[in-house]
């Protein structure tokens, strides 16, 4: 079930929508025909999903996402619709796992709290894998080489004799 209100055609003032539960699924509020205010998602259980601000239409102010058991999984700012200051990233049992600092939307300075993080390379292939425990690295810390690539290459289904292709790594790991 959805509830919008409009003026002159255009969606204008508050609006929600709910579930085959009649649980709320969403909630937030137009002025013209774009978003303004803060947009509110839930999840199933009730518990809040995103917390999303608006002006006009663009992202604008503070940025929430939560994890289903209710624990926020990132919070950051927006500025005229890119990302500002500094944002936070948590693991799902609530521990501050990431600081990134952003100034004009771009990305200029992260800070690994707790979690594993993973590096690719540009085709997604692991580049390497480590463990942040209270600033620190803890754990294993591994590192693939990148001296090779992928590359499609046909072969003979034994099964069906149809040829096929498929991705394969060639060069040296």
């Amino acid at each position: 079930m959805k509830m919008e209100n409009y003026s002159l055609g255009l969606l204008h003032g508050p609006y929600w929508i709910k579930g085959k539960k009649n649980q709320l699924v969403e909630e937030g509020e137009y002025l013209k025909d774009e978003l303004t205010g803060e947009k509110i998602t839930y999840f199933d259980n009730g518990i809040v999903r995103q917390e999303i601000n608006y002006l006009h239409g663009k992202l604008e102010g503070s940025f929430k996402v939560n994890f289903s058991n209710g624990y926020p999984k990132i919070e950051g700012n927006y500025f005229e619709g890119v990302e500002t200051g500094s944002w936070k990233t948590y693991t799902e049992k609530g521990d501050l796992e990431l600081l990134i600092q952003y100034s004009d939307g771009n990305r200029v300075k992260e800070l690994k709290i707790n979690g594993t993080f993973e590096e690719t390379f540009a085709d997604g292939r692991s580049k390497n894998e480590y463990t942040y425990s209270n600033k620190l690295l803890d754990g294993p810390f591994r590192v693939w080489f990148d001296q090779g690539e992928y590359v499609i290459e046909e072969f003979t289904d034994s099964q069906t004799g149809e040829n096929m292709q498929r991705q394969v790594l060639k060069g040296v790991q």
